[in-house]
C-alpha cells in the first residue's frame, strides 16, 4: 500500500495545471549560442534545460540529455 503522503502528492499533482508548476523567468539563449556555452550556463545556474528564443519566439529547448547525446563530455 502507498504511504499517505505519496497518495496525497499524487492527488495534488493530478489537480495541478502546467502553469501551476512551471518555472517562471526561464533562462534563455539564442540559437547561435554554442553548445559548450549552454552547458556552462547550465552548470553555473545548476539547471538542466535552457529555452532557445529566436526573434522573441520560443524555438526549442536544450536539455542536458541533448548535450549528452552529442558525446560532448
Amino acid at each position: 500500500m502507498m504511504p499517505i503522503h505519496s497518495r496525497l502528492a499524487r492527488v495534488l499533482l493530478l489537480s495541478l495545471c502546467a502553469g501551476d508548476v512551471m518555472t517562471r523567468g526561464a533562462v534563455t539563449i539564442a540559437p547561435s549560442t554554442l553548445a559548450v556555452e549552454a552547458l556552462g550556463i547550465m552548470e553555473q545556474r545548476k539547471i538542466t534545460s535552457i529555452v532557445v528564443v529566436d526573434g522573441g519566439r520560443v524555438a526549442g529547448v536544450v536539455h542536458l540529455h541533448d548535450l549528452w547525446r552529442t558525446e560532448m563530455f
